[in-house]
């Protein structure tokens, strides 16, 4: 590929950096009446580990994610 990833490194880059974005700026849905603070801690708990275990399957440097 032009960009210089293999399909299936692009792949992983994509779903990493939507996760990523997910995490940053996910503030619409959080706005769910149904999620407590304590819901919404353990969401981006897991949406962390999903982003590392992705970012090392894949072995793309990235930044990792930081709490806002």
């Amino acid at each position: 590929m032009k960009n210089g990833y293999t399909p299936k490194e692009f792949a992983h880059a994509l779903i990493i950096d939507y996760i990523g974005g997910i995490y940053r700026d996910g503030a619409h849905w959080m706005d769910d009446k149904d999620l407590t603070n304590a819901n919404i801690e353990m969401v981006k708990k897991h949406l962390k580990n999903l982003h590392e275990k992705l970012v090392e399957e894949a072995r793309l440097e990235t930044l990792p994610l930081r709490n806002n």
